[in-house]
């Protein structure tokens, strides 16, 4: 099996025959490349092509080819030696004669990475797509052993699913039946990129949208994608420098223009839109930051659906809504069968973080929200992939390493860095990161490692000073072997990146290599096998942690562990505070928050140990399972009471743990059936009690407490015993069992046992119990309805009758409660005896109070002369209206109906009368003007036909009289077409007496004038143009000096 830089050695010394032979292996590549094979449909060398004779001799296109899509293409190949430079006049006679309508696209092929700043800016600016020689080493091919035997040349074997991505995609395929939306959540370095392809491929869908955060990882997903499909698919990119120009640049992406994916990419919508009218298998490869263009294609709804949309990298969908990352959200926005999210790390946001955002309306997502995110299809964990049988990934250790000053001034032999080297000055910091790593290097014998930091100047610093830094350390505290280090950013050109990468993974016997970068190698770049990683500084994003920790534990056969180095710098020790002290590791604390949350095994461990911390054991030096986790030193100084491990468990856990622990040992200490009330650990113990209640508390802690014996979710009985003894002390005391019901806790509890009694809510033996109490009574009530009798006696003799105030008055409420019970039949016989046999009492109230009003009202006509009583008169015209309401309603008896009947202008409804009063003035207008177009300035029927108009509006007018009001000739329920109808009347009067139409100086020619402007526009109604048109005299045009002449 050859590679490309064994072919590139057979080829001629002679530089035009290389060339040409150069371009043999460019028309083979692009027809084998799995990438370029799905793209290309023709391609020929130049002198191949059918229309040789008429283009010409070769004058720098070296070969055409034709792409699925119609595209002509023009290539130039390049056979340069990789330690060349390819120079602007290289180019230049390939870009003019490549640039007329015979070619859409261009293609530079070459052997070199070293491309000049100005040929990057011409080949940018002509967009001119480029396979350098990095590609062509890294193709999916078997290259030919020389030009002249392309018999044995292929691409290479497809991978087929490993055992752990078949059960992602059963698992995915099996929800997918039922649901069109759902999470796969694998860890990194599990394969997750080709369990997508898979999917799709099972589900044989053909017209497929692939959404990723950065160029990097497009690049990657497409390459993945086509080495590895079983079946070959037409492709394309839609991405733009624009776009990727909108991320932050702190980001550091390894590939930051699109001219550096080696595709082609587009931005245009017509381009994707003819690309998914194409027939057969397609999918869409597009950044989030430009699916504002799919958004743009599916607002024509002529564009089908997608089958799938695969999002990559979903956490970045989560958090606080950014516009482009949410598109795929919006079902609306971009359209699609189904949807999957893949993400290693998904973003689930606390109730706490929820509850703001809606409070400040700020627009958040959060991946358990399966209306946007769907459920969990499948998950794969990094501990599980660590666990399995064979491995996935490799396990790892972290090594927090703690530098104070003396160890500084140790490990430099009396040289005082801080202060003297003009060039150098290195500051402590610095100098205890670079010390901790390489004292990390030679305690664990590693060879490749990749820092990470905040700023590429950071990294680039930070490689600076190490090297120098090891030079200083004494023989015997550092590696044997020699420690170089370099830096990479996204900002290098790639044959720059590619070098230093390459020398990272062809290391020599004696050295380790150490490469800094500020975020570019933590996603989307195929980084060497390392032995390490280091977080120089301090990291906040979970996602940014995972994904480098990612790059340490990725499996390989040359090493058994991953190594996660974490340095510390302390200071002076032994004159700082212990809380400044503690505070120095909290940089620590978030990457170990971060481990945990994909680590079940480290997670179940660091809470065991919170635990053992509520119950006073704290942690144990050793086999504590915490032994992955390497402290050095284990102890920071005498004045520095906690051990490291204790604030580490005490940091990266939450404190439910400790309670927890504190009730484990109360229980093993105590008899009591609970803690003590209002003390901190009773307090937590009902709060997991009222979570549980409204099923809020988590399945996992809820299986915690159910492990201890003597927990209860309902603490009644033991409260109930308790409070039944305190009941027999009460009546030891005082000689009852009736304490004060209001504001005592017994008082309280017993009024609840009657409750349950008359529920049959209460044990038979509870009942028992209390029946034993001498003067117990089930029915408490009895003792207070003869309370309220002796009350009501007294009332009678001091105010002469048996009717107390109804409102806010107990005695009111209570006498209104006796004669309810006696209507329903519910009073007992014995109480209605004893109420009946007071003098002024009786069973209807009302009936005394009704006539009180009565004679109100008589009086009221009889001194007036009318019915119409004053609002300020509130209670008679309640009392009125009061009537006038049961009337309605039929509750009304006879008797009172008859009486107010007689009464002098007594109406049963006043509103009926004032429709008779004016609907007979309605009438006379009609008659008078022959219309029913009354205008709302008009003084006594304006106000009532705008009432008539609005009731009809709200569905409360009824409906005989809508009939009657719709019979009248030009009666309109709309007042804008009530008053065209009274201008179009007044336009009428107009022309009747002057016969012609109104100049604009008047209302009516205003009006006239308006409708003309309402025709041309095509807005006026078609029966008001009739009706226009219906005017002898009416015109549409009206000429300006006419109008003049006729006021001249």
């Amino acid at each position: 099996m050859a590679t490309f830089e064994h072919f590139y050695k057979s080829l001629s010394p002679n530089s035009q025959v290389r060339g040409k032979e150069f371009e043999k292996l460019v028309k083979w590549f692009l027809q084998t490349d799995p990438r370029w094979n799905n793209l290309v449909k023709k391609v020929w060398l130049w002198d191949e092509h059918p229309q040789r004779d008429e283009w010409g001799p070769d004058c720098g296109i070296d070969l055409v080819f034709e792409d699925l899509i119609g595209n002509n293409w023009a290539v130039q190949a390049k056979c340069f030696d990789s330690h060349n430079s390819i120079r602007k006049e290289h180019m230049d006679s390939f870009i003019a004669e490549s640039s007329d309508s015979r070619f859409q696209k261009r293609l530079l092929v070459t052997s070199t990475d070293n491309i000049g700043p100005n040929v990057e800016r011409l080949l940018s600016r002509h967009k001119v797509v480029k396979i350098l020689l990095e590609d062509l080493v890294n193709a999916d091919l078997e290259y030919p052993e020389d030009p002249i035997n392309f018999k044995n040349a292929k691409r290479k074997d497809p991978p087929k699913p490993y055992p752990h991505q078949e059960e992602a995609i059963k698992d995915v395929l099996k929800r997918l039946r039922d649901e069109d939306k759902g999470q796969v959540l694998m860890a990194c370095g599990t394969g997750k990129t080709l369990t997508a392809l898979w999917i799709k491929e099972r589900l044989k869908a053909e017209n497929v949208l692939v959404l990723l955060p950065s160029l990097s990882l497009l690049s990657q997903t497409l390459k993945e994608w086509n080495k590895a499909a079983k079946d070959k698919f037409k492709w394309i990119c839609v991405c733009s420098d624009k776009s990727v120009a909108k991320e932050d640049k702190s980001n550091d992406n390894w590939i930051s223009n699109t001219s550096d994916i080696g595709v082609p990419v587009t931005s245009s919508t017509e381009d994707i839109k003819k690309f998914l009218s194409e027939k057969g298998s397609k999918i869409i490869f597009s950044t989030y930051q430009s699916s504002s263009l799919i958004v743009d294609v599916h607002n024509d709804e002529n564009i089908p659906p997608f089958e799938i949309v695969f999002a990559d990298e979903a956490h970045r969908c989560a958090g606080k809504v950014s516009k482009t990352f949410s598109f795929v959200l919006d079902e609306k926005k971009i359209r699609a069968n189904k949807r999957l999210f893949f993400t290693a790390t998904p973003i689930i946001l606390s109730n706490q973080i929820k509850k703001q955002a809606s409070v400040n309306d700020i627009e958040i997502a959060s991946m358990d929200d399966i209306s946007k995110f769907g459920n969990i299809f499948h998950q794969l964990k990094f501990s599980d992939a660590i666990n399995r049988v064979p491995p996935l990934l490799t396990d790892y250790q972290v090594v927090i390493v703690g530098v104070d000053d003396p160890l500084i001034q140790q490990q430099i032999i009396n040289r005082n860095l801080l202060t003297s080297d003009e060039e150098n000055i290195y500051d402590a910091e610095r100098l205890a990161a670079s010390i901790s790593v390489i004292k990390s290097i030679k305690d664990y014998n590693l060879k490749r490692i990749i820092s990470f930091h905040n700023k590429v100047k950071s990294a680039e610093k930070f490689s600076s000073d190490i090297e120098k830094i090891y030079q200083l350390i004494p023989t015997n505290e550092k590696p044997s072997w020699s420690v170089n280090s370099d830096y990479v950013s996204g900002s290098m050109n790639t044959n720059k990146r590619n070098t230093k990468l390459k020398r990272l993974k062809n290391l020599k016997s004696d050295e380790t290599r150490i490469l800094s970068n500020a975020r570019c190698l933590s996603e989307g770049v195929d980084v060497p096998t390392l032995d390490g990683i280091a977080f120089i500084d301090p990291k906040s994003s979970q996602i940014d942690i995972i994904q480098a920790v990612g790059r340490a534990i990725r499996k390989s056969e040359e090493k058994k562990i991953g190594t996660i180095i974490i340095p510390v710098y302390l200071g002076d020790t032994e004159n700082l505070e212990e809380e400044i002290l503690a505070s120095k590791f909290n940089n620590v604390w978030k990457i170990i928050l971060a481990l945990k949350s994909q680590d079940d095994s480290l997670m179940e461990t660091i809470d065991r140990l919170r635990i053992q911390i509520g119950r006073g054991s704290g942690t144990s030096r050793g086999g504590d399972g915490l032994e992955k986790i390497v402290i050095v030193p284990e102890k920071i100084s005498n004045k520095f009471s906690k051990s490291i491990k204790t604030l580490l468990v005490k940091n990266t856990s939450e404190n439910w743990y400790e309670r927890y622990g504190e009730l484990l040992k109360f229980f093993e200490t105590s008899q009591e059936f609970s803690p003590e009330k209002n003390t901190p650990l009773m307090r937590w113990v009902n709060w997991q009690r009222h979570l549980y209640k409204e099923n809020r508390l988590s399945k996992e802690r809820i299986n915690k407490l159910n492990e201890i014996d003597k927990w209860v979710w309902n603490e009644i009985d033991a409260y109930w015993e308790n409070m039944y003894r305190k009941l027999i002390e009460f009546k030891k005391k005082y000689g009852h069992a009736r304490p004060p019901q209001r504001k005592t806790a017994l008082g309280s509890w017993i009024q609840t046992q009657r409750a349950r009694y008359k529920r049959n809510q209460i044990h038979k033996e509870q009942i028992e119990k209390l029946n034993q109490i001498s003067d117990w009574s089930w029915d408490p009530f009895r003792d207070d309805w003869f309370n309220k009798f002796e009350e009501l006696k007294l009332f009678i003799k001091e105010n002469g009758h048996a009717r107390p105030p109804q409102r806010k008055s107990v005695l009111g409420t209570w006498c209104n409660k006796q004669r309810s019970l006696y209507k329903k039949g519910k009073l007992p016989q014995e109480y209605i005896q004893l109420l009946e046999s007071l003098r002024s009492w009786t069973w209807d109230p009302n009936e005394s109070d009704w006539e009180d009003s009565f004679i109100k009202v008589e009086n009221f006509i009889d001194k007036y002369g009318h019915m119409k009583i004053h609002e300020t008169n509130k209670e008679l015209v309640s009392w009125v209206d009061k009537q006038r309401r049961s009337f309605k309603d039929g509750t009304l008896s006879k008797i009172r109906e008859d009486k107010l009947s007689k009464l002098v202008g007594w109406v049963w409804d006043p509103l009926e009368k004032i429709w008779d009063e004016k609907f007979a003035e309605f009438k006379i207008f009609v008659s008078e003007n022959g219309h029913a177009n009354i205008p709302q300035s008009h003084p006594t029927l304006g106000s009532w036909v705008g009432r008539l108009r609005n009731r009809y509006k709200k569905g409360t007018l009824e409906i005989e009289k809508i009939k009657i009001l719709e019979s009248y000739d030009q009666w309109e329920w709309n007042i804008l077409d009530a008053k065209w109808e009274e201008n179009y009347e007044k336009l009428l009067l107009f022309i009747k007496k002057h016969q012609r139409l109104p100049p604009q100086s008047e209302s009516e020619g205003k009006w006239a004038n308006k409708q003309r402007q309402r025709y041309r526009k095509n807005v006026l109604e078609e029966k008001r143009i009739q009706k226009l048109n219906n005017i002898e005299l009416w015109v549409w045009e009206f000429n300006i000096k006419e109008d003049k002449s006729t006021n001249s």
